[in-house]
């Protein structure tokens, strides 16, 4: 592994749970089943993460375009076809570059609203279910 991927807390939570599970001295038919079991589980955690961390920019990303639409329409008081058109791009490529430089800010966020959605069992399912 390169050395950026050892910084990456994902990575290192993944890897210690790994560890453990890869640590338990017994042998066996049994015990192997276990343990891949472990393992599916940590990556069936892991995928959910994935996708709820790609919801929350997704989220993100609506939110900073919607304010900025909504304050070029309000300054503007109506727009037509073209114009929402050659916004939209616009801001799409603006929210995109924003969520990049804020990078570090969104995952700190999102981090918070995973840990509220851990204690939130049947929001997280509704999110992952339905979007």
């Amino acid at each position: 592994m390169s050395e950026n991927e050892n910084k990456d807390e994902f990575i290192q939570s993944v890897n210690k749970e790994v560890e453990k599970v890869a640590q338990r001295g017994e042998c066996g038919e049994d015990v192997v089943e276990s343990r891949k079991e472990a393992i599916m589980e940590i990556l069936n955690i892991s995928a959910k993460n994935q996708r709820l961390y790609f919801i929350i920019r997704s989220i993100i990303m609506g939110l900073i375009s919607a304010s900025v639409t909504f304050s070029i329409v309000l300054y503007f008081s109506s727009i037509n076809f073209l114009q929402t058109v050659v916004l939209g791009i616009f801001l799409f490529i603006f929210s995109l570059i924003t969520s990049r430089l804020l990078d570090r800010e969104i995952l700190l966020l999102s981090k918070k609203i995973v840990k509220y959605l851990e204690r939130h069992k049947k929001l997280k399912k509704f999110i992952l279910d339905n979007f």
